[in-house]
């Protein structure tokens, strides 16, 4: 599971309900979307905005080993990139399912 606790009250606000343990995390301030990479190879998507159901907005599924970070881009609201233990890092669009790019790291 991914938590947002708020830091004043000490309350957890948010409980996001991963299936496998998370390897990193990032917040875009463009999309208020939350991007988690996860050990079963998937970057997903959330959206905290929605306090009835936190399920899970988009599960991104083409790398062969755990993620190991996630960034959204500073100069697109839709952008992401991420980073395998696969050797690859892969560059995403959050409207979509498949890689945009991917460029293989020695």
């Amino acid at each position: 599971q991914v938590r947002m606790w708020d830091v004043k009250t000490g309350v957890n606000s948010l409980i996001l309900p991963a299936k496998a343990a998370g390897t990193c995390l990032s917040f875009g301030l463009e999309s208020n979307l939350i991007a988690t990479g996860h050990t079963d190879k998937s970057v997903c998507l959330w959206d905290p905005r929605q306090k009835e159901k936190h399920v899970m907005r988009l599960r991104l599924t083409s790398h062969r080993g755990f993620v190991s970070d996630v960034s959204w881009c500073r100069h697109s609201s839709h952008k992401l990139a991420s980073v395998s233990h696969d050797g690859t890092l892969k560059v995403w669009d959050a409207r979509a399912q498949d890689a945009l790019h991917t460029v293989r790291c020695h």
